[in-house]
């Protein structure tokens, strides 16, 4: 069952008869045919930034001028455009590096706006039909979700998320930051355990990113070091690790390893 922000976004993309992907000037029309106006300058300590008007359903965005990687101006775009359609003149909203890895619905009501403005955005840009058209019947890797980022133009995390919905194969993404887990999601239909914020496991990749900065490729682990209440002995995940300089945060794939010797 879609959230309210993933049905707005699909109702956009039937009411203008997008299928396909979406270009940053499409997300700029569709901006201003809703009254949210679009403009391009700096902003010190922020990526985008919405201002509503007192006196009408009119608003201005803004979007920093110094991002030059395309699929993340696209995603703040999308995202900014998300909080005009979901949280019109409920407040102004300045959105930093940080808000655009907000995916946890479980949080203060400020941050879980900015949980639905990136989820309005992700649907907006990686529609179910468009996922499953990259990815399906494919190995689940590092990859794979590069790849769907760069094809519909949006974040990787963005694309990570996605996937938990829509992908083939079931697995968990955590996001971590500092050392510590900060949130976790996972396809409906795959559960081995709970994963509390908390510190990762000793020698997992991002544990050893964090330690010394080593980014290490692809792994194979015993699940029991993720999920250390897992009663079944002897499952094996792939690990691989996704390390986001700019934020100084990983994003960590697991799922069912099938095929270890």
């Amino acid at each position: 069952m879609r959230n309210r922000a993933a049905r707005v976004a699909n109702q956009i993309r039937k009411e203008f008869f997008i299928d396909g992907s979406i270009d940053l000037g499409e997300i700029e029309d569709l901006c201003a045919v809703r009254n949210a106006f679009v403009k391009y300058e700096q902003i010190d300590g922020a990526q985008g930034r919405i201002l509503f008007s007192r006196a009408s359903d009119k608003s201005m965005i803004t979007i920093d001028d110094c991002i030059d990687y395309l699929p993340k101006k696209k995603f703040v775009l999308a995202h900014e455009f998300g909080h005009h359609l979901l949280h019109k003149q409920l407040m102004n909203f300045v959105c930093q590096e940080y808000d655009f890895n907000k995916w946890n619905k479980k949080s203060s009501q400020t941050d879980y706006r900015e949980y639905e403005a990136n989820n309005f955005a992700a649907e907006l840009l990686m529609p179910k039909y468009l996922v499953r058209d990259i990815t399906s019947s494919k190995e689940l890797s590092v990859s794979l979700l590069e790849n769907l980022s760069e094809e519909l133009g949006s974040s990787i995390t963005s694309a990570c998320i996605q996937y938990t919905k829509y992908g083939d194969i079931p697995c968990y993404v955590v996001f971590s930051e500092e050392g510590q887990i900060q949130w976790v999601a996972s396809t409906d239909d795959f559960y081995l355990g709970y994963l509390e914020e908390d510190a990762l496991p000793i020698n997992s990749t991002p544990k050893v990113f964090f330690d010394n900065g080593e980014k290490r490729k692809k792994e194979v682990c015993d699940a029991i070091d993720w999920f250390p209440k897992l009663e079944e002995d002897g499952l094996l995940l792939n690990e691989e690790s996704i390390y986001l300089d700019s934020y100084s945060s990983v994003i960590t794939l697991l799922w069912i390893c099938e095929d270890y010797d």
